[in-house]
């Protein structure tokens, strides 16, 4: 007996070929006298650029099977076209998602109830778009641009999701569909175009009045610079200039030590008549507990929150490089309720107008915008030592037995959920849901207590509804730097006007000004970067910028012609036996050009 396949091979050779044709033909032509003949060869209409002369096996069998079923109804119709289009898709996981596209591409807000309404009559929505887990952006891109091509025109459109009424955009780098599924979750879709879809001539927009005018926005000048790259006040800038203006009259007193400025901060949060929005008063005392300076009138808030970000950048709250923080799991830090205020006070730090930490990850970030669900977490993100050099390893592995090897050897991988691996495909999922246990859902508790602590300064909403912006105060973003800023940056050390020194202090600056404008042109050998590293050994600056400040001073009484530097005290020292700025110059090139073995201390 053969097997099944075989089986359906000769069935299906025997009902398609023409002997068993003219069998049946004869037999229906007693019951079916107005149904045309069938014919191995049954001439169709020809579509354009195919020949369709001759219809295939496969159309004949279902012809076939048409007849039978007129004349024996209880036999089903041939179900081979069906069965093709289930087996097409085979291997991917569906799920399904209502899906809105927005008409206008300045819309913030999700949809209300009638506008929803609306949406479906005219055709901005679908009510269970289906998507696969395993399509890649660009893959759900082009088939959500069919599903809405009756109204979509050509042009590009975001993806977006709910949240707290607002539209919060996703960021499609590494996006696919299982991640889209697991961000989304229960909550629709939103597709934002590029362009407006619809064009309302009477439609003149709304305008809500404020009374924030730019002479406002000088006195919150950290505010008002948050946005460099453009001269107007934006959306954000003013939200959180109005968040900022519901700071009371009340005053929180607080008597902070650096060498202890994290537990003397909490005193003060600690107190019952604390509260986030109360006006700082700042007071610094030394360890013979002397005050310094006078009650705070800025400049003391500004120095404490800084304190506080360099001590949360290499406390035991955080691991990873300083670019990328994520937080860690501490019982002791958890017990003491300390992620809660260190997210209080970088909330604290962004309300009272004195910027972010800097130094946050993009996995920590994520999980402040979309949730723990919507971290990603790599490799990258997971902490030195033993675990990340067993997932390098599974990494580089190619073996299957290799792998599972691997997982029952270490409890760190199979506490993560996984005790079998079945082929080696699976491997880069693996290594993902590793990184997310330890990086993630171990850290679940401190996690929280973090963004309680953010939310306490209610500033945890605004990472939802501005989420690029925010992401400029909380994650580390490479400053470009330009003539203005190295301008700013270091300090020249000068002797008193009018004295002879002062005056040759003057011409080598001027110099020096000239050489530093030069090089941002690119014009000289050297860059704006190569000045930065050979003074202070760092290539940008750092996140919550220098400990001191960098400093000019000047090489006088001596004959040295190159520039020196000091990477510990941050000093630049310019020659000033040159009398003209092409000395200067070429002397300064080769100085900086040859830091490695001239002038470094």
């Amino acid at each position: 007996m053969g097997s099944g396949a075989e089986i359906k091979d000769l069935l299906t050779e025997i009902l398609t070929s023409s002997e068993f044709c003219n069998v049946i033909n004869n037999a229906l032509s007693s019951r079916l006298t107005t149904t045309p003949a069938i014919s191995p060869t049954v001439q169709v209409p020809t579509l354009p650029g195919r020949n369709t002369s001759e219809t295939p096996p496969s159309s004949r069998m279902s012809m076939i099977s048409s007849r039978i079923h007129e004349m024996f109804p209880s036999i089903p119709r041939a179900r081979h076209s069906r069965s093709q289009s289930r087996n097409s898709s085979r291997g991917l996981t569906p799920f399904e998602k209502e899906v809105f596209l927005i008409k206008r591409k300045s819309c913030e807000e999700t949809l209300k109830r009638n506008e929803k309404f609306d949406a479906f009559k005219d055709g901005y929505a679908k009510p269970a778009v289906k998507l696969y887990t395993q399509w890649k952006v660009g893959e759900i891109k082009q088939h959500l641009r069919e599903v809405f091509q009756s109204v979509l025109t050509n042009t590009d459109f975001d993806f977006l999701m709910p949240v707290s009424g607002y539209l919060s955009k996703i960021d499609m780098e590494d996006l696919n569909g299982a991640r889209l599924k697991a961000l989304l979750r229960q909550k629709p879709l939103y597709l934002r175009p590029h362009v407006d879809l619809v064009q309302d001539d009477n439609d003149e927009g709304t305008f809500e009045e404020t009374d924030y005018t730019m002479n406002d926005l000088e006195e919150f000048p950290d505010i008002r610079s948050l946005d460099d790259h453009t001269q107007n006040v934006n959306s954000f800038t003013l939200e959180l200039q109005a968040l900022h203006n519901k700071i009371t009259e009340s005053v929180t007193y607080f008597n902070v030590n650096r060498e202890d400025i994290f537990l003397t901060c909490k005193l003060a949060l600690q107190r019952k008549s604390f509260n986030p929005f109360n006006r700082l008063s700042v007071n610094f005392v030394d360890s013979d507990e002397n005050t310094e300076g006078a009650i705070d009138g800025g400049g003391p808030s500004a120095e404490m929150f800084r304190l506080c970000m360099s001590y949360f950048l290499t406390s035991c709250l955080f691991d990873g490089n300083n670019e990328s923080k994520n937080l860690t799991y501490c019982i002791e830090q958890l017990q003491a309720n300390n992620y809660y205020y260190c997210g209080q006070i970088i909330g604290m730090s962004i309300l009272h107008g004195f910027g972010g930490p800097n130094f946050i990850s993009q996995a920590l970030f994520d999980f402040l915008l979309y949730g723990i669900d919507g971290m990603a977490p790599n490799i990258d993100d997971v902490p030195e030592g033993t675990l990340k050099t067993i997932l390098h390893t599974m990494h580089d592995c190619n073996d299957v037995v290799d792998l599972q090897n691997i997982i029952l050897d270490e409890d760190m991988i199979s506490i993560s959920g996984w005790s079998f691996i079945s082929d080696i495909t699976e491997k880069e999922k693996l290594i993902a849901d590793v990184c997310k246990f330890h990086v993630a859902l171990r850290v679940r508790p401190a996690l929280e207590q973090f963004e309680s602590g953010l939310k306490s300064c209610e500033i945890h909403h605004l990472i939802n509804k501005y989420p690029s912006d925010m992401k400029s105060l909380f994650c580390f973003t490479a400053t470009k730097l330009t003539f203005s800023k190295m301008k700013e940056l270091f300090s020249p050390v000068l002797n008193p006007q009018g004295s002879n020194l002062r005056s040759i202090e003057n011409r080598v600056l001027g110099n020096y000004y000239n050489f530093v404008a030069d090089c941002e042109a690119d014009d000289l050998e050297v860059s704006l970067q190569d000045i930065l590293i050979f003074t202070t050994g760092c290539r940008t600056i750092p996140p919550l910028g220098f400990k001191q400040t960098p400093t000019i001073e000047f090489l006088h009484n001596t004959t040295k012609i190159y520039p020196e530097a000091s990477t510990c005290a941050l000093v630049l020292k310019l020659p000033v036996i040159h009398t003209n700025y092409d000395a200067f110059k070429d002397n300064m090139i080769f100085g900086i050009g040859n830091g490695a073995v001239f002038g470094l201390q």
